[in-house]
Parts: structure tokens; sequence; C-alpha cells
């Protein structure tokens, strides 16, 4: 029996705030999926590598992402069969989308999805499981719950007066009283 290549997918996913935090980084998420891969093929799995996907700066909330799309389009060619990400919130932050993705549309083509990080693989989970659906709402409540104390903080600030900015406008400069611009 002649034994089928399996090139795998990574997808890795960074939004603008979170840059700083070294468990979330793009280099992280690589090297969990890069590891995953090495520990498969040590089972015997013979996986292949075929890309990287990487989309820095763009928000779980939007499915629109350069890379993201670019993914889709590899998947739907079928050059991939397995995409391993850190976990689900890197394929998105919003609930039903989501789902749909890893319900309806990976499955349409064949592909093997694997969240290193929760353990999750759909050739041994069935998708729309109740721990997934969990992860994918906990996963858009929690953008919805930080913008929220996002925006509560900056309108604190704007009534005390703080300037919110980036920069100073032109002839002006700002200066850092108590901790604080």
């Amino acid at each position: 029996m002649e034994c089928e290549e399996k090139r795998v997918a990574i997808y890795a996913r960074l939004s603008d705030r979170h840059k700083n935090q070294k468990d979330n980084s793009i280099e992280n998420q690589i090297a969990l999926a890069r590891e995953w891969i090495c520990r498969k093929n040590r089972q015997g799995e013979g996986l292949t590598l075929y890309r990287t996907f990487v989309d820095c700066g763009y928000s779980g909330t939007t499915f629109h992402r350069p890379a993201f799309e670019e993914m889709l389009r590899h998947m739907q060619s079928g050059d991939f069969h397995i995409l391993v990400c850190k976990d689900a919130s890197r394929i998105g932050r919003d609930y039903l989308q989501t789902g749909e993705y890893l319900e309806k549309i990976f499955p349409r083509y064949g592909v093997r999805v694997v969240f290193v990080s929760s353990g999750y693989d759909s050739e041994r989970q069935m998708p729309g499981s109740l721990e997934g659906n969990l992860c994918n709402l906990m996963n858009e409540w929690y953008t919805r719950d930080i913008g929220q104390k996002v925006r509560l903080v900056k309108q604190k600030q704007r009534e005390k007066g703080w300037y919110l900015g980036s920069l100073a406008p032109y002839g002006y400069r700002v200066v850092t009283e108590e901790g604080m611009r």
C-alpha cells in the first residue's frame, strides 16, 4: 500500500495590541506547531511542512486577513491536508464564524485541524463538540470584554483631560506626569 504524503500548513496570527506578549508571539506559535509536526513524525506520521501563513497586526474578529485568505485559497486547491495552529482563537474570535470554518469549511476540503495548546485534533474529536463550542464562545467573549475595558479607561482619561493621541500636535510636546501623558 502506497503512503500518501501529508502536507501541513501552519497558521499564526497576532493582533497589534499583543505584539509584546512573549507566549503569544508569532515565533512561539510557529515553534509550537513545528514541535507538534516533529513529534508526529517521530511517531511515524510522515508529515511534510507545506507552508507557514502569518497575519501580524490583524484582529481575530475579522476573517479578512491577507494570509488567512491566501491559506484558504491553497486549501481549496488541495495544497495541504492538515492545518496546525496554537489554538482556536488564532483562526478567529467570532464564535459563529469560527464554528463555520471548523464544522463545515475545513471538513469540506478534507483538512484536518489541530490546535496544539488545547490538544484539539479534528481527526479524533468531532467538530461542534461542547468543549470546542465553549472555547470559541470564550474567545469571542474575551474580545468583547477587553474592548469594553479599553473604552472605559480611554473615557476616564478623556474626562480627566489627558491627551490620548500617539503624537503631540505640531508645536507641542507630550509631558509625562504621574506616569500618564
